[in-house]
């Protein structure tokens, strides 16, 4: 009997229900991989990629053999420069940066594209805590289902909730995904910029944690009334300036639900191949360009919808104050047993 936390259970149990109903291919390999290794074990470097905003800290670099095209709203130039100026950055980091090929926003990928006239000749592209910031993030997955060539992968790392300064926040519903897209919001809303700097965390000073620690040591920032008058400000005028802020909050189980969702209502050509439990602040997924809009058989997209609305809630309370405490207890209580 499988004795792990009933969130794990119900995750699995989901992916397992989606390999087998929805051509789910698995190829994880048995032996631990490296943060990369995990990131692009569904391509290779003789296949043409891109990768979005790597900044100093490239997945598929050209220096490495890759095949692989940048994608960053800044030069080459700017990116340098603006690196330089960062006192919080190793300038050694800076060596890092390769040239980049396409200036322009992610959020503009069909267009940028496009332009190349390369639609439909990308066997992957790479996004490593971008996908997040969109604000619209339905209008990216749909040009990525263009980009791609039919079977092309969309391999993404994905900050968690629960280990980073988005603690306090809910995770992001299809509604607010839908009103982007049907609005098609070019750029995060004075309510998305709230929303990210309102209860913004830190735990002992910093934006990212462990979750297997005492959850009553994160603290939102106290600066409230300061936001709040800056969303009366923004709501005038946010449309000239871009604030980079995170619009999108998920936990695995969260994020699973959005895509299958998007792929049951027609608006995302991508399927899921995986998603895999969170390491440290981040979870991993692989989603495949599937090309087709699938038959799904309603009783069995329900159930597994059902799984995933449990798992979303089971992985937010995971690292509830109060379930931290139920641990204390029930390891207090083994203790005296032995």
């Amino acid at each position: 009997m499988n004795k792990g936390p009933k969130w794990a259970c119900r995750l699995a149990e989901a992916t397992d229900f989606v390999r087998n109903e929805f051509f789910v291919e698995d190829k994880t390999k048995e032996n631990p991989m490296t943060r990369s290794e995990q990131i692009t074990q569904f391509i290779n470097k003789t296949q043409l990629g891109l990768e979005i905003a790597p900044w100093h800290s490239p997945i598929t670099p050209k220096k490495d053999g890759w095949n692989c095209l940048s994608v960053d709203i800044f030069d080459t130039d700017i990116l340098r420069t603006r690196s330089q100026n960062d006192e919080n950055l190793d300038p050694k980091l800076v060596e890092n940066i390769e040239p980049v090929d396409i200036v322009g926003s992610a959020s503009e990928l069909e267009t940028l594209i496009s332009a190349r006239g390369q639609m439909g000749q990308f066997d992957y592209i790479i996004s490593s805590h971008n996908f997040e910031h969109l604000p619209n993030p339905i209008k990216f997955l749909q040009a990525c289902g263009k980009v791609l060539k039919v079977g092309g992968m969309l391999s993404m790392a994905i900050p968690d909730r629960r280990g980073t300064f988005d603690y306090f926040r809910p995770v992001s519903q299809m509604a607010d995904w839908l009103r982007a897209y049907h609005q098609n919001q070019q750029q995060p809303d004075p309510y998305q910029i709230f929303a990210h700097h309102a209860v913004n965390a830190r735990y002992q000073g910093n934006i990212v944690f462990p979750q297997n620690i005492d959850p009553r040591g994160a603290l939102a920032n106290t600066k409230l009334r300061a936001h709040y008058a800056a969303l009366q400000q923004q709501e005038n005028q946010w449309k000239d300036d871009y604030a980079d802020v995170h619009c999108s909050v998920f936990v695995p189980a969260s994020f699973y639900l959005l895509m299958i969702e998007l792929q049951y209502l027609g608006l995302s050509p991508l399927g899921v191949i995986q998603i895999t439990p969170t390491g440290g602040a981040e979870f991993f997924v692989h989603l495949k360009n599937i090309g087709v809009q699938l038959q799904i058989d309603e009783e069995k997209f329900h159930q597994l919808r059902n799984t995933l609305m449990h798992a979303v809630i089971d992985e937010v309370a995971s690292n509830s104050a109060y379930s931290f405490s139920l641990r204390q207890a029930l390891a207090h209580e083994q203790a005296k047993k032995t």
